[in-house]
């Protein structure tokens, strides 16, 4: 007995080892049988393909730890929303309650072009589908097969919580944008709504165009604010006064600038651009103020007695134009629909990741 309990302390590294050698292997089968004990699929029969597929409850952390380490950093934009991969809840809280939805110009653009969907449900993958993705539920409901592709489980973990509130069927993928860890050629469109100018572009785009199918739809959209507007030309005003690195036509979206930027060296040709009138509604000037607090050229670059009288200056600005009472910020949608001009190169050494339980689209 005593040589038995001397010689088990040596024998755990190994026990270990084997416990974790097997572990996936026992995460799958559990999935599968959590999937089995809650589908209304009889035994032995496939699910209709004309469904779109439910994505399970612990879907969205597809992509294991150790495989997401071997996508590439995400180096952000220099006007990304978030400080780093982990924002905290207040500013997730922000973005929820104010981000502005999307015109039905822009789903209605989609649709167009998939005049069949309901029937074939194309494959849309959503690239950095944010806090909530409302963009890939919107789609979802209109009878696509989403995919979301994000890097932070934190923001994905929120969006699929929106999704199934919303009784949209997609799925989630936690993974660095510029690098989706899916397969080659799989997507019938690709999506970026008010996310490509905060990750990597080009990285982007590359990765847009690994993911199409030839002759596959890109479309890229922008809430911008409408210059036009004389409340909107005060505030930019105020934003180029505070701060003298910022300037308003920069950060517009507009066909000039961004034309070639999308067409990234004529591996997409765009075939339609249209603004949208897209007002978003405040309640009040604090309203306004924690929309603006989630820009980084207002928060990172406002600090103590210069953001006190930048609060104060916006404070004025909205109630010597609209009182006390609730407001539209006049913000229009800028709309970019691509389509695939060439294969181009596809790098063969390019490691590309199975996920855990995930249909044929993700290589299993």
């Amino acid at each position: 007995m005593l040589s038995c309990a001397s010689a088990l302390p040596a024998a755990l590294p190994a026990v270990a080892a084997a416990l974790r050698s097997i572990s996936p292997q026992i995460g799958s089968l559990a999935a599968t049988l959590r999937r089995a004990s809650t589908s209304d699929t009889p035994p032995g029969q496939a699910r209709a393909s004309s469904a779109v597929p439910r994505p399970s409850r612990d879907q969205w952390w597809s992509v294991r730890e150790e495989e997401r380490l071997e996508s590439p950093q995400t180096r952000h934009g220099e006007d990304a929303i978030f400080e780093s991969h982990h924002p905290s809840q207040r500013f997730v809280n922000v973005l929820s309650q104010y981000r502005n939805t999307y015109p039905n110009e822009l789903w209605e653009q989609i649709e167009a072009k998939f005049p069949d969907r309901r029937r074939t449900h194309p494959v849309c993958v959503d690239i950095a589908i944010g806090a909530e993705g409302r963009g890939g539920v919107e789609l979802a409901r209109r009878g696509f097969h989403v995919v979301g592709v994000e890097a932070d489980p934190m923001l994905l973990a929120r969006t699929f919580r929106f999704a199934q509130a919303h009784g949209a069927h997609i799925e989630l993928v936690t993974a660095k944008v510029e690098k989706s860890l899916l397969q080659n050629h799989t997507a019938d469109l690709v999506t970026f709504l008010h996310g490509l100018h905060l990750v990597d572009t080009p990285a982007a785009l590359d990765e847009a165009h690994r993911l199409l199918k030839p002759h596959g739809q890109l479309v890229a959209a922008w809430n911008d604010r409408n210059l036009d507007d004389p409340f909107i030309a005060n505030l930019e005003d105020l934003f180029e006064m505070y701060n003298p690195t910022y300037n308003r036509h920069m950060k517009q979206r507009d066909v000039d600038q961004w034309k070639d930027t999308l067409e990234h060296g004529g591996r997409f040709k765009l075939q339609e651009y249209s603004v949208h009138p897209n007002p978003m509604r405040m309640q009040s000037a604090v309203t306004l103020l924690d929309v603006l607090d989630c820009m980084s050229f207002v928060r990172s670059r406002l600090r103590g007695s210069e953001r006190k009288a930048f609060n104060n200056d916006v404070r004025a600005l909205v109630e010597a134009r609209y009182g006390r009472q609730p407001f539209e910020l006049q913000l229009e949608t800028k709309v970019y629909c691509l389509e695939k001009d060439s294969e181009g190169d596809v790098d063969p050494n390019r490691p590309v990741i199975k996920p855990v339980n995930q249909q044929s689209l993700f290589g299993v």
